[in-house]
C-alpha cells in the first residue's frame, strides 16, 4: 500500500509565492473553479495542496503565452 502525502499551503505561504488575492477573491475563484479548491483543517483554519497550486500557475503561465503569442 502507497501512501502519498500532500504538501499544504497556508495563505502566508500563497502570499510568498506572490498570490495575495484577498479572501473574498480566493472563495469567488474557487467558487466559479478559476482557482484550487482550499482544504478546510478546521472551522478557521485552511490551506491549499501545492501540487494544484503548481499546476494553477502552470496554466496562468500557459494562457499568458498563448496570449502573448
Amino acid at each position: 500500500m502507497t501512501t502519498h502525502q500532500k504538501t499544504l499551503l497556508t495563505r502566508n505561504n500563497l502570499e510568498a509565492m506572490n498570490i495575495s488575492y484577498s479572501n473574498t477573491h480566493l472563495l469567488k475563484l474557487e467558487k466559479d473553479s478559476l482557482f484550487p479548491q482550499r482544504i478546510y483543517l478546521s472551522a478557521q483554519k485552511v490551506c491549499w495542496d501545492l501540487a494544484e497550486i503548481n499546476s494553477w500557475l502552470e496554466a496562468q503561465r500557459a494562457r499568458r503565452r498563448a496570449n502573448n503569442a
